[in-house]
């Protein structure tokens, strides 16, 4: 996935005559949150606020930023607080819990359907956290693999619960990043 750039200013980032785009890598979950991650977090948090490049209808040939569909800071902040709930009892521990995840993006996205603005960045959200969490579920797999195997040794399981540990806590420390940008650029709440 990318999205388009924009500066603090909400002003396009431009590159070779047209937007610039930042590229999502969900492998951050286990690599660890780089600068190119948070970099991303941090143009998606602005990206999430609702930044729309339209044509300026008082400038012919010109365009204008509006903002249009941009996630509230609670509507980001509900699934941050449930994952923060989720990593206080463990995501490996409460894989249920962790799947549903899911219906609750899913649920959020319904409902902002049935507000006036149909082109919300809440579908963006979406696939940004589903992409993250498929990394985090297939971390979670390999840990429980790894407990039931007795074939790994005390030290080889231990290096597994430990990524796994680790893993989890990127995809949260993404997700706040994230959070945190966003409110930083306006979002609304």
């Amino acid at each position: 996935m990318a999205i388009q750039k924009f500066d603090a200013d909400f002003k396009p980032v431009m590159k070779d005559g047209r937007q610039d785009v930042a590229v999502f890598n969900p492998e951050w979950v286990k690599t660890g949150l780089t600068v190119e991650a948070v970099q991303f977090a941090e143009y998606f948090g602005r990206f999430l606020v609702g930044p729309k490049m339209v044509e300026d209808k008082k400038n012919p040939g010109k365009q204008m930023v509006v903002f249009v569909g941009g996630m509230s800071t609670s509507q980001i902040r509900n699934f941050f607080g449930e994952v923060r709930k989720l990593q206080m009892k463990g995501f490996a521990d409460n894989p249920g819990d962790f799947a549903m995840l899911r219906p609750r993006l899913a649920f959020a996205k319904v409902r902002s359907k049935e507000n006036v603005h149909a082109d919300t960045r809440i579908k963006d959200f979406e696939q940004v956290m589903l992409a993250l969490m498929d990394e985090v579920e297939k971390s979670i797999k390999e840990r429980k693999a790894a407990e039931s195997d007795q074939g790994i040794s005390p030290e080889d399981r231990l290096k597994i619960q430990l990524a796994n540990d680790q893993h989890c806590q990127n995809f949260v420390d993404f997700l706040e990043a994230t959070v945190a940008y966003h409110k930083a650029n306006g979002g609304k709440n």
